[in-house]
């Protein structure tokens, strides 16, 4: 039916949208907001539609068990209580259902939710400084001007995220990206004035709870006032993914239905059948080069390049006596030399040097210094090793990605190891 052919497209949309696919790979527990979020709205609207205490309990399961995930899920209970209100306003007072029975389901959400949420919960109640840490301090630490303010620029922000302006944190994303391709923008603003002539005739609880909760999935990131610059984000709106994709899905489905039922059936269906496929595969295209080519050059830009540092460190280390002789000069704003050891394979190696006048054979504290990487702005640890190490090898390493260059210096007395690419090699 018509319900199942949106839950398709939507799911399809979400499957190719590069929003879900930049916060899942980062690898943190942001997917966790939108997948929770889903499987919440999966048993509210059930619950909307048919009104089976199963579905109550399921959702008051899903939202206890979501509240482990993102932080950004903790704003599901606002959800949960529109969807509570709905059922009262429709279900009760304009349905005639029974009271009673009604007060009961609404009893057993929360208390579904405190029961799986217990564990946590308890910890919250101990240490309430530790699980509030993030959200209060994005909302109130340190908060300077009119709130009020601050929060209807964020709000407007927020709006322009899906089709204008996003994210800054290149880390999830392409700074300043729109969080929808132009193809699944366009169906999202068609989608919710569909979606608003459709609450206006119809008042379909189900519709009513998309609508209201799309701004209030969005609340974690507008309510960064302590921190405006860091809304929108795609990590904290993430837990919006779900509606935004059934929104958009909602004018595909219907223009595919119209033109499937519009003209001779076997030609209707692959008409609609060509539509739906051709644009979902333009939208894939989209979302895939955005996520394959601007967001992996945004990211070989502003991140460096502890992978090739660590193939150095690699590649000198069986003729340096090991890796725990090669060392990797401070300098401000440079490698983070804990990523340099889990490329290497060994999260305990820290072999940093803070001031390169310490360099000196047999001298120092750990194993002695036989291969440095330095930073190629240090100047002064450029010239110290070339005076100390006149004897010696260095040269200046060819990153892949231009700007990302650095200096290896090795001790006198080591050879070249035969593994060495010659490419890499530079002065």
């Amino acid at each position: 039916g018509a319900s199942r052919s949106v839950a398709l497209i939507a799911a399809a949309l979400l499957a190719v949208s590069k929003w879900h696919t930049e916060i899942t790979r980062v690898g943190l527990r942001f997917p966790y907001a939108p997948f929770a979020v889903a499987l919440l709205l999966i048993f509210l609207l059930r619950a909307l539609r048919s009104n089976d205490r199963r579905d109550w309990l399921l959702s008051g399961l899903a939202l206890g068990l979501g509240l482990y995930g993102y932080t950004a899920f903790r704003i599901a209970p606002l959800l949960v209580l529109v969807a509570l209100a709905l059922w009262w306003w429709r279900g009760v007072w304009r349905g005639g259902a029974s009271a009673r029975a009604a007060l009961l389901d609404s009893a057993l959400v929360p208390l579904t939710a405190a029961i799986a949420f217990l564990p946590l919960g308890h910890f919250a109640l101990q240490h309430p400084e530790i699980f509030w840490y993030r959200s209060y301090t994005r909302a109130a630490e340190g908060l300077t001007g009119n709130p009020w303010s601050i929060f209807w620029h964020n709000v407007w922000n927020a709006a322009l995220m899906f089709h204008w302006r996003g994210d800054v944190v290149w880390v999830n994303t392409v700074p300043r990206d729109p969080v929808l391709d132009p193809l699944t923008g366009a169906l999202f603003l068609l989608g919710i004035g569909f979606l608003i002539v459709r609450v206006v005739r119809q008042r379909r609880p189900a519709e009513i709870l998309l609508l209201v909760g799309l701004p209030i999935l969005v609340l974690p990131s507008i309510l960064a006032l302590a921190w405006p610059g860091e809304n929108p984000s795609v990590v904290r709106a993430g837990g919006a993914l779900p509606v935004v994709m059934l929104i958009a899905a909602w004018p595909l489905a219907a223009l595919a239905r119209v033109l499937a039922e519009s003209v001779r059936r076997p030609v209707g269906r692959g008409l609609a059948a060509v539509l739906v496929g051709g644009i979902l595969i333009a939208a894939a295209g989209l979302n895939w080069w955005t996520y394959s080519v601007d967001y992996r050059e945004s990211y070989d830009f502003n991140s460096w390049n502890t992978t090739e540092v660590a193939a150095v460190i690699r590649q000198w280390a069986p003729s340096i006596g090991g890796a725990e002789h090669a060392y990797v000069k401070s300098f401000p704003y440079w490698v983070d030399t804990r990523n340099v050891a889990f490329n290497l394979g060994d999260p305990d190696w820290n072999s940093v040097i803070m001031d390169i006048r310490q360099v000196k054979v047999g001298n120092g504290e750990g194993p002695e210094p036989r291969l440095i990487i330095v930073n190629l702005r240090d100047r002064t640890a450029f010239l110290t090793l070339q005076r100390l190490w006149s004897g010696g090898e260095y040269y200046r390493y060819k990153s892949r990605v231009p700007g990302k260059e650095f200096w290896v210096f090795v001790h006198p007395g080591y050879p070249r190891p035969a593994s060495l690419n010659p490419g890499t090699l530079g002065r």
